[in-house]
C-alpha cells in the first residue's frame, strides 16, 4: 500500500489524494480501489495557496501515519513540475505562478520542518516526486479517469483531474519499478 498526495500547483492548484494498493494488476485498479480519497481545488494568492496546500498536506500526512495506516515510508508527495523553456511566451507572472507555488509550498515545509526540531515524531521529511505533466497527460483523457474512478465533471476540475493524472502515473512508476526489482 502507498499513500499519494499529487499537486497540480498554479492560478489554481489541483489536489488529490488517497491510499492505493500498487500491486494492483494495473494502475487504472489501483487508483480505482483507492481509499481515505479525496480531491479539491485550492485558489487565493500565491501564499494563501501555499499554506492551504501545506494544511491539505500535513493533515493528511497525520492521518496516515498517527492513525497507523502506514509508515512515513510510504507515503509520497508528487507535485507536478512545470519547466519554462527557452523562447517560451511565459505570458507574465501568472505564467511562472506554478513554479512559485510549487518553490513556495517546498520552502514553507523546509522552514515547518527545520521549526520543528530533531526530536520531534513527525519529523520524517517526506521529498518531492517532481514529475512532467507531458509524462501524465496521457492520463488526463476521460475515458481514462472515468475507468479509474477519478473522472470529475465540469471545467472547474480540470486541475483536479491533472492531479489524479499525476497519481495514476505514480503508481505506474511504482508498478515499473517493481517489476524491475523482481
Amino acid at each position: 500500500m502507498r499513500a499519494i498526495f499529487c499537486i497540480d500547483p498554479g492560478g489554481h492548484s489541483g489536489v488529490a489524494w488517497g491510499i492505493v494498493d500498487e500491486t494492483a494488476p494495473r494502475a487504472i485498479d489501483a487508483v480505482r480501489n483507492r481509499i481515505q480519497s479525496s480531491s479539491v481545488t485550492v485558489e487565493g494568492t500565491e501564499p494563501e495557496q501555499i499554506r492551504d496546500l501545506y494544511s491539505l498536506w500535513i493533515h493528511f500526512k497525520r492521518h496516515v501515519i498517527l492513525q497507523g495506516l502506514l509508515s512515513p515510508e510510504q507515503l509520497d508527495l508528487v507535485m507536478e513540475d512545470f519547466t519554462l523553456r527557452g523562447g517560451q511566451n511565459v505570458g507574465g507572472k501568472e505564467g511562472t505562478m506554478p513554479e512559485r507555488v510549487a518553490w513556495g509550498f517546498e520552502g514553507y515545509r523546509m522552514g515547518r520542518a527545520d521549526e520543528w526540531g530533531s526530536h520531534h515524531r513527525m519529523k520524517h521529511y517526506t521529498p518531492i516526486t517532481w514529475q512532467q505533466p507531458g509524462a501524465a497527460a496521457r492520463y488526463w483523457k476521460k475515458p481514462i479517469l472515468e475507468d479509474a474512478g477519478a473522472w470529475l465533471k465540469g471545467k472547474k476540475f480540470e486541475h483536479e483531474r491533472s492531479a489524479y493524472g499525476h497519481m495514476l502515473l505514480r503508481v505506474n512508476i511504482l508498478m515499473d519499478n517493481r517489476k524491475f526489482k523482481n
